[in-house]
Protein backbone atom coordinates (compact mmCIF):
# COMPACT_ATOMS: atom_id res chain seq x y z
CA UNK A 1 0.00 0.00 0.00
CA UNK A 2 1.43 3.50 -1.23
CA UNK A 3 1.49 5.97 1.62
CA UNK A 4 -0.12 9.18 1.16
CA UNK A 5 2.23 12.31 -0.30
CA UNK A 6 2.09 15.06 2.09
CA UNK A 7 0.51 17.40 -0.10
CA UNK A 8 -2.18 14.87 -0.37
CA UNK A 9 -2.00 14.90 3.86
CA UNK A 10 -1.67 18.36 3.92
CA UNK A 11 -4.86 18.79 1.71
CA UNK A 12 -6.58 16.36 3.80
CA UNK A 13 -5.90 17.76 6.93
CA UNK A 14 -7.01 21.26 5.23
CA UNK A 15 -10.51 20.26 3.89
CA UNK A 16 -11.01 18.70 7.47
CA UNK A 17 -9.79 21.47 9.15
CA UNK A 18 -12.02 23.67 6.84
CA UNK A 19 -14.78 21.19 7.62
CA UNK A 20 -14.33 21.82 11.17
CA UNK A 21 -14.34 25.44 10.96
CA UNK A 22 -17.50 25.13 8.62
CA UNK A 23 -18.98 22.97 11.81
CA UNK A 24 -18.09 25.79 14.11
CA UNK A 25 -18.97 28.38 12.26
CA UNK A 26 -22.24 26.59 11.47
CA UNK A 27 -23.05 26.23 15.40
CA UNK A 28 -22.02 29.95 16.03
CA UNK A 29 -24.12 30.97 13.31
CA UNK A 30 -27.07 28.79 15.00
CA UNK A 31 -26.43 29.21 18.47
CA UNK A 32 -26.89 32.92 17.34
CA UNK A 33 -29.70 32.29 15.45
CA UNK A 34 -31.57 30.37 18.30
CA UNK A 35 -30.24 32.85 21.20
CA UNK A 36 -31.90 35.89 18.21
CA UNK A 37 -35.15 33.77 18.55
CA UNK A 38 -35.47 33.26 22.10
CA UNK A 39 -34.43 36.89 22.39
CA UNK A 40 -37.11 37.70 20.32
CA UNK A 41 -39.70 35.68 21.92
CA UNK A 42 -38.97 37.10 24.98
CA UNK A 43 -39.35 40.66 24.34
CA UNK A 44 -42.14 40.03 22.74
CA UNK A 45 -43.89 38.27 25.76
CA UNK A 46 -42.11 41.02 28.28
CA UNK A 47 -43.30 43.57 26.21
CA UNK A 48 -47.31 41.96 26.00
CA UNK A 49 -46.51 41.70 30.00
CA UNK A 50 -45.28 45.01 30.33
CA UNK A 51 -48.22 46.55 27.98
CA UNK A 52 -50.95 44.61 29.86
CA UNK A 53 -50.00 45.38 33.11
CA UNK A 54 -49.76 49.39 32.04
CA UNK A 55 -53.08 48.79 31.12
CA UNK A 56 -54.45 47.14 33.71
CA UNK A 57 -52.63 50.19 36.32
CA UNK A 58 -54.73 52.58 33.56
CA UNK A 59 -58.19 50.97 33.93
CA UNK A 60 -58.11 50.38 37.90
CA UNK A 61 -57.07 53.94 38.54
CA UNK A 62 -60.19 55.31 36.16
CA UNK A 63 -62.52 52.45 38.17
CA UNK A 64 -61.28 53.89 41.36
CA UNK A 65 -61.71 57.45 39.93
CA UNK A 66 -65.62 56.74 38.29
CA UNK A 67 -66.36 55.12 42.08
CA UNK A 68 -65.32 58.86 43.49
CA UNK A 69 -67.55 60.90 41.07
CA UNK A 70 -70.26 58.68 41.57
CA UNK A 71 -69.33 59.14 45.40
CA UNK A 72 -69.64 62.75 45.11
CA UNK A 73 -72.59 62.97 42.91
CA UNK A 74 -74.94 61.32 45.14
CA UNK A 75 -73.78 63.78 47.78
CA UNK A 76 -74.67 66.58 45.32
CA UNK A 77 -78.06 64.56 44.84
CA UNK A 78 -78.96 64.77 48.76
CA UNK A 79 -78.24 68.37 48.66
CA UNK A 80 -80.76 69.30 45.51
CA UNK A 81 -84.22 69.81 46.18
CA UNK A 82 -85.28 70.93 42.65
CA UNK A 83 -86.46 67.20 40.51
CA UNK A 84 -84.96 68.80 37.20
CA UNK A 85 -81.64 69.43 39.34
CA UNK A 86 -81.87 65.75 40.59
CA UNK A 87 -82.66 64.83 37.46
CA UNK A 88 -79.52 65.74 35.86
CA UNK A 89 -77.61 64.37 38.68
CA UNK A 90 -79.10 60.93 37.88
CA UNK A 91 -78.41 60.69 34.23
CA UNK A 92 -74.39 61.69 34.99
CA UNK A 93 -74.56 58.87 38.03
CA UNK A 94 -76.00 56.81 34.81
CA UNK A 95 -73.04 58.04 32.52
CA UNK A 96 -70.77 57.12 35.38
CA UNK A 97 -71.86 53.65 36.21
CA UNK A 98 -71.52 53.00 32.50
CA UNK A 99 -67.91 54.34 32.25
CA UNK A 100 -67.49 52.27 34.87
CA UNK A 101 -68.99 49.08 33.52
CA UNK A 102 -67.14 49.55 29.75
CA UNK A 103 -64.03 49.96 31.48
CA UNK A 104 -64.87 46.82 33.76
CA UNK A 105 -65.15 45.00 30.59
CA UNK A 106 -61.89 46.13 29.35
CA UNK A 107 -60.11 44.77 32.66
CA UNK A 108 -61.56 41.83 33.08
CA UNK A 109 -59.16 40.00 30.39
CA UNK A 110 -56.31 41.39 31.68
CA UNK A 111 -56.56 40.53 34.91
CA UNK A 112 -54.21 37.38 34.90
CA UNK A 113 -51.35 37.51 37.46
CA UNK A 114 -51.44 35.23 40.57
CA UNK A 115 -54.02 36.47 43.31
CA UNK A 116 -55.05 39.58 40.43
CA UNK A 117 -58.42 37.68 39.70
CA UNK A 118 -59.55 37.13 43.05
CA UNK A 119 -58.72 40.70 43.78
CA UNK A 120 -60.74 41.64 40.90
CA UNK A 121 -63.88 39.66 41.76
CA UNK A 122 -63.76 41.00 45.62
CA UNK A 123 -63.42 44.29 43.78
CA UNK A 124 -66.18 43.96 41.67
CA UNK A 125 -68.28 42.46 44.71
CA UNK A 126 -67.72 45.15 46.96
CA UNK A 127 -68.80 47.69 44.11
CA UNK A 128 -72.01 45.49 43.76
CA UNK A 129 -73.12 45.78 47.20
CA UNK A 130 -72.94 49.11 47.71
CA UNK A 131 -75.26 49.60 44.98
CA UNK A 132 -78.78 48.23 46.81
CA UNK A 133 -77.65 51.20 49.94
CA UNK A 134 -76.74 53.86 46.80
CA UNK A 135 -80.24 53.11 45.20
CA UNK A 136 -82.49 53.40 48.66
CA UNK A 137 -80.09 56.66 49.20
CA UNK A 138 -80.96 58.42 45.81
CA UNK A 139 -84.68 57.35 46.79
CA UNK A 140 -85.02 58.81 49.81
CA UNK A 141 -82.96 61.72 48.41
CA UNK A 142 -85.77 62.04 45.43
CA UNK A 143 -88.69 62.44 48.28
CA UNK A 144 -86.20 65.00 50.13
CA UNK A 145 -85.72 62.78 53.26
CA UNK A 146 -82.18 64.12 52.97
CA UNK A 147 -81.37 63.13 56.62
CA UNK A 148 -82.08 59.41 56.05
CA UNK A 149 -80.39 59.75 52.70
CA UNK A 150 -77.29 61.04 54.20
CA UNK A 151 -77.33 58.49 57.46
CA UNK A 152 -77.63 56.06 54.15
CA UNK A 153 -74.06 57.03 52.63
CA UNK A 154 -72.42 58.21 56.37
CA UNK A 155 -72.82 53.83 56.80
CA UNK A 156 -70.90 53.12 53.13
CA UNK A 157 -67.83 55.21 54.59
CA UNK A 158 -65.83 51.99 55.13
CA UNK A 159 -66.99 49.99 52.03
CA UNK A 160 -65.72 52.96 50.26
CA UNK A 161 -62.10 52.95 51.79
CA UNK A 162 -62.37 48.94 51.60
CA UNK A 163 -62.71 49.52 47.64
CA UNK A 164 -60.01 52.04 47.91
CA UNK A 165 -57.61 49.61 48.93
CA UNK A 166 -58.34 47.31 47.05
CA UNK A 167 -57.96 49.25 43.65
CA UNK A 168 -54.56 50.43 45.10
CA UNK A 169 -53.91 46.69 45.82
CA UNK A 170 -54.64 46.03 41.97
CA UNK A 171 -52.15 48.77 40.90
CA UNK A 172 -49.28 47.69 43.49
CA UNK A 173 -49.78 43.79 42.06
CA UNK A 174 -48.95 45.24 38.47
CA UNK A 175 -46.45 47.95 39.47
CA UNK A 176 -44.51 45.19 41.38
CA UNK A 177 -44.93 42.74 38.29
CA UNK A 178 -44.23 45.14 36.03
CA UNK A 179 -40.49 45.95 37.72
CA UNK A 180 -40.01 42.08 37.72
CA UNK A 181 -40.47 41.57 33.89
CA UNK A 182 -38.39 44.94 33.31
CA UNK A 183 -35.32 43.48 35.45
CA UNK A 184 -36.05 40.11 33.45
CA UNK A 185 -35.54 41.96 30.65
CA UNK A 186 -32.88 43.59 31.14
CA UNK A 187 -30.69 40.28 32.36
CA UNK A 188 -31.86 38.35 29.29
CA UNK A 189 -30.48 41.35 27.04
CA UNK A 190 -26.93 41.35 29.41
CA UNK A 191 -27.10 37.33 29.14
CA UNK A 192 -27.41 37.67 25.06
CA UNK A 193 -24.76 40.40 24.92
CA UNK A 194 -22.14 37.87 26.51
CA UNK A 195 -23.04 35.03 24.46
CA UNK A 196 -22.21 37.56 21.14
CA UNK A 197 -19.43 38.69 22.79
CA UNK A 198 -17.93 35.59 22.89
CA UNK A 199 -19.07 34.55 19.36
CA UNK A 200 -16.96 37.99 18.25
CA UNK A 201 -14.14 36.76 20.11
CA UNK A 202 -13.78 33.40 18.29
CA UNK A 203 -12.73 35.69 15.30
CA UNK A 204 -14.61 34.20 12.56
CA UNK A 205 -15.20 36.72 9.92
CA UNK A 206 -19.04 35.23 9.39
CA UNK A 207 -19.66 35.53 13.02
CA UNK A 208 -18.55 38.92 12.98
CA UNK A 209 -21.52 40.08 10.92
CA UNK A 210 -24.07 37.51 12.88
CA UNK A 211 -22.63 39.65 15.67
CA UNK A 212 -23.30 43.13 14.16
CA UNK A 213 -26.71 41.86 12.98
CA UNK A 214 -27.64 40.68 16.58
CA UNK A 215 -25.86 43.66 18.15
CA UNK A 216 -28.07 46.06 15.95
CA UNK A 217 -31.37 43.64 16.83
CA UNK A 218 -30.55 44.11 20.58
CA UNK A 219 -29.96 47.66 20.84
CA UNK A 220 -33.09 48.24 18.46
CA UNK A 221 -34.88 45.67 21.72
CA UNK A 222 -33.10 47.90 23.99
CA UNK A 223 -35.00 50.88 22.43
CA UNK A 224 -37.71 49.83 22.74
CA UNK A 225 -36.94 48.47 26.52
CA UNK A 226 -36.05 51.83 27.07
CA UNK A 227 -39.34 53.50 25.29
CA UNK A 228 -41.65 50.79 27.90
CA UNK A 229 -39.82 51.71 30.73
CA UNK A 230 -40.13 55.44 29.94
CA UNK A 231 -44.20 54.90 29.17
CA UNK A 232 -44.24 52.94 32.63
CA UNK A 233 -42.56 55.83 34.11
CA UNK A 234 -45.49 58.47 32.91
CA UNK A 235 -48.28 56.33 33.80
CA UNK A 236 -46.36 55.93 37.37
CA UNK A 237 -46.63 59.37 37.47
CA UNK A 238 -50.21 59.60 36.42
CA UNK A 239 -51.00 57.66 39.18
CA UNK A 240 -49.33 60.04 41.38
CA UNK A 241 -51.44 63.22 39.54
CA UNK A 242 -54.46 61.04 40.45
CA UNK A 243 -54.93 62.76 43.69
CA UNK A 244 -54.70 66.21 41.90
CA UNK A 245 -57.48 64.76 38.97
CA UNK A 246 -59.85 64.06 41.31
CA UNK A 247 -59.79 67.55 42.87
CA UNK A 248 -59.95 68.96 39.53
CA UNK A 249 -63.31 67.23 39.07
CA UNK A 250 -64.30 67.92 43.05
CA UNK A 251 -65.17 71.60 41.78
CA UNK A 252 -68.29 70.52 39.81
CA UNK A 253 -70.00 69.33 42.65
CA UNK A 254 -68.28 72.03 44.89
CA UNK A 255 -69.95 74.73 42.10
CA UNK A 256 -73.18 72.45 42.80
CA UNK A 257 -73.10 72.81 46.65
CA UNK A 258 -72.21 76.35 46.86
CA UNK A 259 -75.35 77.75 44.24
CA UNK A 260 -77.26 75.07 46.08
CA UNK A 261 -76.30 76.98 49.76
CA UNK A 262 -77.32 80.20 47.45
CA UNK A 263 -80.47 78.94 46.53
CA UNK A 264 -81.29 78.03 50.56
CA UNK A 265 -80.14 81.41 51.45
CA UNK A 266 -83.03 83.26 48.95
CA UNK A 267 -85.44 80.53 50.16
CA UNK A 268 -84.50 80.37 54.09
CA UNK A 269 -83.57 84.23 54.72
CA UNK A 270 -84.14 83.19 58.46
CA UNK A 271 -81.01 80.40 57.68
CA UNK A 272 -78.19 83.21 56.62
CA UNK A 273 -75.81 82.66 59.53
CA UNK A 274 -75.97 78.56 58.76
CA UNK A 275 -75.70 79.13 54.96
CA UNK A 276 -73.01 81.65 55.46
CA UNK A 277 -71.14 79.05 57.73
CA UNK A 278 -71.44 76.82 54.45
CA UNK A 279 -70.27 78.76 51.92
CA UNK A 280 -66.95 79.61 53.82
CA UNK A 281 -66.40 75.96 54.19
CA UNK A 282 -67.00 75.94 50.33
CA UNK A 283 -65.12 78.74 49.57
CA UNK A 284 -61.84 76.53 52.12
CA UNK A 285 -62.52 73.58 50.10
CA UNK A 286 -61.85 75.00 46.89
CA UNK A 287 -58.59 76.90 48.20
CA UNK A 288 -57.90 73.13 49.54
CA UNK A 289 -58.83 71.79 46.09
CA UNK A 290 -56.46 74.55 44.48
CA UNK A 291 -53.45 73.62 46.58
CA UNK A 292 -53.73 70.08 45.97
CA UNK A 293 -53.89 70.48 42.44
CA UNK A 294 -49.98 72.98 42.99
CA UNK A 295 -49.13 69.89 44.88
CA UNK A 296 -49.75 67.35 42.72
CA UNK A 297 -48.69 69.55 39.59
CA UNK A 298 -45.77 71.53 40.59
CA UNK A 299 -44.77 70.14 43.87
CA UNK A 300 -40.61 71.30 43.22
CA UNK A 301 -42.46 75.28 43.36
CA UNK A 302 -44.91 74.42 46.64
CA UNK A 303 -41.42 75.13 49.04
CA UNK A 304 -40.99 78.29 48.13
CA UNK A 305 -44.76 79.76 49.14
CA UNK A 306 -44.90 81.54 52.29
CA UNK A 307 -47.62 82.21 55.13
CA UNK A 308 -48.13 84.32 58.06
CA UNK A 309 -47.90 81.55 60.91
CA UNK A 310 -50.47 84.96 63.20
CA UNK A 311 -53.18 84.16 60.22
CA UNK A 312 -52.80 80.71 59.45
CA UNK A 313 -53.16 80.55 63.46
CA UNK A 314 -56.44 82.92 63.61
CA UNK A 315 -57.66 80.86 60.31
CA UNK A 316 -57.23 77.54 62.55
CA UNK A 317 -58.74 79.05 65.35
CA UNK A 318 -61.76 79.84 63.51
CA UNK A 319 -61.84 76.62 61.84
CA UNK A 320 -61.89 74.74 64.73
CA UNK A 321 -63.50 76.79 67.74
CA UNK A 322 -66.94 75.51 66.61
CA UNK A 323 -66.29 71.95 66.92
CA UNK A 324 -64.51 71.90 69.93
CA UNK A 325 -67.39 74.08 71.77
CA UNK A 326 -70.03 71.37 69.89
CA UNK A 327 -68.20 68.73 72.07
CA UNK A 328 -67.96 71.41 75.38
CA UNK A 329 -63.97 71.50 75.46
CA UNK A 330 -61.46 74.34 75.12
CA UNK A 331 -59.15 75.65 72.39
CA UNK A 332 -55.78 77.41 73.48
CA UNK A 333 -53.49 79.55 70.52
CA UNK A 334 -50.74 80.99 71.09
CA UNK A 335 -48.30 81.94 68.05
CA UNK A 336 -45.59 83.65 67.74
CA UNK A 337 -46.23 86.03 64.05
CA UNK A 338 -43.48 84.93 61.37
CA UNK A 339 -43.14 84.29 57.85
CA UNK A 340 -42.69 79.96 57.10
CA UNK A 341 -42.24 78.19 54.27
CA UNK A 342 -45.41 76.57 53.30
CA UNK A 343 -48.87 77.40 52.03
CA UNK A 344 -51.28 79.16 53.62
CA UNK A 345 -54.17 77.34 52.64
CA UNK A 346 -52.33 73.50 53.31
CA UNK A 347 -51.15 74.73 56.41
CA UNK A 348 -54.24 75.42 57.81
CA UNK A 349 -55.55 72.49 56.04
CA UNK A 350 -52.87 70.52 58.28
CA UNK A 351 -53.83 72.34 61.58
CA UNK A 352 -57.64 71.55 60.80
CA UNK A 353 -56.43 67.72 60.37
CA UNK A 354 -54.99 67.61 63.85
CA UNK A 355 -57.86 69.58 65.73
CA UNK A 356 -60.57 67.16 63.80
CA UNK A 357 -59.01 63.96 64.80
CA UNK A 358 -58.27 65.73 68.23
CA UNK A 359 -62.16 66.33 68.47
CA UNK A 360 -62.64 62.48 67.53
CA UNK A 361 -60.63 60.80 69.51
CA UNK A 362 -61.29 62.24 72.92
CA UNK A 363 -61.94 60.79 76.03
CA UNK A 364 -65.24 61.11 77.09
CA UNK A 365 -64.12 60.96 81.51
CA UNK A 366 -62.09 64.20 80.78
CA UNK A 367 -63.18 67.73 79.28
CA UNK A 368 -61.34 67.88 76.08
CA UNK A 369 -58.50 70.57 76.22
CA UNK A 370 -56.86 71.33 72.99
CA UNK A 371 -53.60 73.63 72.67
CA UNK A 372 -51.60 74.96 69.28
CA UNK A 373 -48.40 76.88 69.87
CA UNK A 374 -45.79 78.50 68.23
CA UNK A 375 -42.65 80.14 68.36
CA UNK A 376 -38.94 80.60 66.65
CA UNK A 377 -36.99 78.33 67.07
CA UNK A 378 -33.38 79.09 65.47
CA UNK A 379 -33.79 79.12 61.29
CA UNK A 380 -36.79 76.93 62.14
CA UNK A 381 -40.56 77.70 63.06
CA UNK A 382 -42.14 74.93 65.41
CA UNK A 383 -46.16 74.28 65.54
CA UNK A 384 -46.64 71.95 68.76
CA UNK A 385 -50.13 70.88 68.91
CA UNK A 386 -51.46 69.25 71.96
CA UNK A 387 -54.86 67.26 73.20
CA UNK A 388 -55.52 65.56 76.07
CA UNK A 389 -57.50 62.61 74.19
CA UNK A 390 -57.20 58.51 74.14
CA UNK A 391 -53.65 59.15 72.74
CA UNK A 392 -52.36 56.15 70.61
CA UNK A 393 -50.18 53.13 71.44
CA UNK A 394 -46.47 53.47 70.37
CA UNK A 395 -47.05 50.84 67.22
CA UNK A 396 -50.11 52.92 66.18
CA UNK A 397 -47.91 56.15 66.49
CA UNK A 398 -45.28 54.59 64.20
CA UNK A 399 -47.78 53.95 61.71
CA UNK A 400 -50.01 56.79 62.42
CA UNK A 401 -48.98 58.96 58.65
CA UNK A 402 -49.34 55.95 56.66
CA UNK A 403 -51.89 56.21 54.10
CA UNK A 404 -55.53 54.45 54.99
CA UNK A 405 -54.09 52.86 58.23
CA UNK A 406 -56.19 53.43 61.18
CA UNK A 407 -55.92 52.16 65.06
CA UNK A 408 -57.83 50.12 66.80
CA UNK A 409 -60.13 53.35 68.34
CA UNK A 410 -60.45 55.13 64.61
CA UNK A 411 -61.92 52.19 63.19
CA UNK A 412 -64.79 52.82 64.83
CA UNK A 413 -65.37 56.87 63.74
CA UNK A 414 -65.56 57.83 60.10
CA UNK A 415 -63.02 58.71 58.04
CA UNK A 416 -60.66 57.64 55.28
CA UNK A 417 -57.62 57.41 56.79
CA UNK A 418 -55.88 59.61 54.94
CA UNK A 419 -55.67 62.90 57.79
CA UNK A 420 -52.45 62.54 58.61
CA UNK A 421 -50.58 61.40 55.62
CA UNK A 422 -51.63 64.68 54.18
CA UNK A 423 -50.41 66.19 56.72
CA UNK A 424 -47.18 64.33 56.70
CA UNK A 425 -47.12 65.69 52.69
CA UNK A 426 -48.04 68.65 53.10
CA UNK A 427 -45.00 69.14 55.52
CA UNK A 428 -42.35 67.45 53.93
CA UNK A 429 -43.14 69.02 50.63
CA UNK A 430 -42.92 72.00 51.97
CA UNK A 431 -38.87 71.06 53.52
CA UNK A 432 -40.21 71.22 56.87
CA UNK A 433 -40.56 67.73 59.82
CA UNK A 434 -43.59 66.41 61.37
CA UNK A 435 -43.51 64.20 64.71
CA UNK A 436 -45.93 62.29 67.10
CA UNK A 437 -45.49 61.75 70.73
CA UNK A 438 -48.68 60.28 72.09
CA UNK A 439 -49.67 57.84 74.92
CA UNK A 440 -52.68 55.97 75.68
CA UNK A 441 -55.04 57.47 77.98
CA UNK A 442 -52.63 60.50 77.78
CA UNK A 443 -53.00 62.45 74.75
CA UNK A 444 -51.15 63.06 72.08
CA UNK A 445 -48.61 66.03 70.86
CA UNK A 446 -47.45 66.42 67.15
CA UNK A 447 -44.46 68.89 66.50
CA UNK A 448 -44.36 70.53 63.07
CA UNK A 449 -41.15 72.42 62.10
CA UNK A 450 -41.03 74.68 59.29
CA UNK A 451 -38.25 76.57 57.29
CA UNK A 452 -38.91 80.58 58.14
CA UNK A 453 -39.55 82.54 54.96
CA UNK A 454 -35.92 84.29 55.12
CA UNK A 455 -33.73 80.86 55.31
CA UNK A 456 -33.00 77.97 52.93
Amino acid sequence: MTPPRPAELLKTKFWLLQGAFGVIIAGFALSSLVALWELHHDQATSRMLVENMVSSIERVGRLAHYIDQKRLLIDAHIFENRTQDMDVLERQIAEIDAGFAAAAHVYRPLAMLTGERATWESFQQQVAALQPHIDKALSLSRQNHDSEARAEITRLEDQFDRITQTAEQLRQLNRSEADRVLLQIHAQNHKTMYFLGGVVLSGVIFSLLIAGWVTRVVRQRDAQVRRASTLLEERNRELDAFAGRVAHDLRGPLSTISLSASRLAELSPQEKGTMAVLQRGVARMEDLIQDLLTLSRIDAQLPGTVSQTAAVAAAAEEDLLPIVQTAQGTLRVQVEPAEVRCSQGLLRQVLWNLGDNAVKYRRPEVRLAIELQGHELGQRYEFRFSDNGSGMSPDEARQAFEPFFRGEQARASIGTGLGLSIVRRVIEASGGTVSVDSQPGRGTTFVISLLLAGHR
